[in-house]
């Protein structure tokens, strides 16, 4: 009853049938599904020294006062982690604008071809991204570029295409499940110069009022309306798909990756969602989906961009 005491619900509580476990599984499967914010990655020219990008991040926080609080963390692995805090305006509180706190974390990690760095999608991870940038390229003796993942010098369908295919279908020791959400354009944007026989073949394209379509469903990839799609030159520009471990824990796990300029095909960005653990008492996979622990995630996020980096040069670097 909302009539009951604090004393008289601790003693209902304290009768309930559940241990801990049992009780933070029922949590877990009652938790609201929420859609986190993606990440993205760029990647250095060269590989930095972790006290050049340790004293560039500690002098961006010595510099930004006001309502930022940013810390610097370098760890054992040779990676550095920048955390911001720092507050924004609510576009969603439209009777009263509020300000609510947001956090943006950026690790700089040690890779095979230069110094990778992981961020959330979002501007103001861009803005912080760039001042450190200039920051190190002040004491740099050669000056640092930064690369990202994108598709714009891809000029057919098909490749743009091939690259999510490779993507979805390449992740090691995962196996693609299905698909659930594509996202598909047919107009490209400003990128290299067009063959002729590309101009011929994009001015039959460009001629239908369509220029993108969102699908969502099950088994999309062998949908009917999607092969018709793509028979008139539409490509996909973001995708969800469901992959499941081929290995011990044999779990099924959501991910997703999309360019946010789909046409340009620039602004690469991805996520891990959920997963769906193996019951062994069962021998199959749980219906009801489940979060990944934080401290799991950067796991998976890291086999995403292995992955994609690997599925561009497939189709053509």
């Amino acid at each position: 009853s909302p009539l009951a005491t604090r004393k008289e619900l601790a003693a209902e509580v304290a009768i309930l049938p559940f241990d801990y476990t049992s009780l933070s599984s029922l949590l877990g499967r009652a938790q609201r599904r929420t859609q986190s914010e993606k990440s993205t990655t760029d990647i250095f020219s060269q590989t930095l020294a972790v006290e050049d990008i340790r004293k560039a991040c500690e002098s961006y926080a010595s510099a930004n006062a006001g309502d930022e609080k940013v810390s610097v963390r370098p760890t054992q692995d040779g990676r550095v982690i920048v955390t911001v805090t720092y507050t924004e305006l609510d576009p969603s509180k439209t009777e009263l604008l509020q300000r609510r706190r947001r956090e943006a974390e950026i690790q700089f990690m040690p890779g095979q071809d230069g110094t990778e760095v992981r961020m959330p999608f979002n501007n103001k991870a861009k803005e912080i991204l760039f001042d450190i940038t200039q920051r190190i390229n002040a004491e740099a003796p050669q000056q640092v570029t930064r690369r990202s993942i994108e598709v714009s010098h891809l000029i057919t369908a098909k490749d743009r295409t091939d690259f999510f295919l490779h993507l979805i279908t390449g992740i090691p020791d995962f196996r693609s499940d299905d698909v659930t959400h594509l996202k598909v354009e047919v107009k490209m944007g400003k990128g290299p110069k067009l063959s002729a026989s590309a101009k011929k073949k994009g001015k039959e394209t460009f001629a239908s009022a369509i220029e993108d379509i969102a699908i969502k469903g099950q088994s999309l990839l062998a949908s009917p309306v999607y092969l018709e799609l793509t028979e008139k030159g539409f490509f996909i520009t973001s995708i969800n798909w469901k992959a499941r471990h081929i290995t011990a824990p044999y779990e099924i796990v959501e991910f997703s990756a999309a360019f946010e300029e789909g046409g340009v095909g620039t602004g690469f960005k991805y996520n891990v969602g959920n997963r769906y653990p193996f019951l062994e008492s069962r021998g199959s996979n749980a219906k009801s989906p489940q979060p990944i622990p934080k401290h799991e995630q950067p796991s998976y996020l890291t086999l995403l961009e292995q992955t994609a980096r690997v599925a561009l040069d497939q189709v053509g670097g």
